[in-house]
């Protein structure tokens, strides 16, 4: 009797490791909404993490809008805007957070080198 107790406790045992591995299988979903290799940028990507966190300090002044774009026909990156004032400056990032171009301001200079294309904007982020 203690042998066939024995054996089913390790055939049980056996058993539960089994489907508990199953789960632990993790297949590849393909991202359809993906920018930048996440499906969630503002929290995956920690320079743009640590953008937000600067945005929303209080007493912060600047009222800010995050959007995904493309630039150079195929390259992922983000277009960070200052809404405040008409001759706000806008600022363009790749997806390491590497500053590319300002855009913008007093001298109004228009950056043509990384051709963005506008209407692929996308708003992720506001603090307005």
């Amino acid at each position: 009797m203690k042998k066939l107790v024995f054996k089913a406790t390790i055939l049980a045992l056996v058993a539960i490791g089994s489907i508990s591995t199953i789960g632990c299988k993790k297949e590849e979903q393909p991202c359809n909404e993906c920018h930048c290799q996440t499906s969630n940028p503002l929290s995956d990507l920690e320079w743009l993490s640590a953008k937000v966190a600067e945005f929303d300090t209080p007493g912060y002044i600047m009222s800010m809008e995050i959007s995904t774009c493309k630039y150079q026909n195929d390259k992922d990156g983000f277009f960070i805007s200052e809404e405040q004032c008409s001759d706000g400056q806008q600022y363009l990032y790749d997806c390491n957070g590497n500053l590319l171009c300002t855009m913008g301001g007093i001298a109004g200079k228009i950056d043509t080198v990384y051709n963005v294309d506008y209407s692929s904007l996308q708003s992720i982020y506001r603090n307005f």
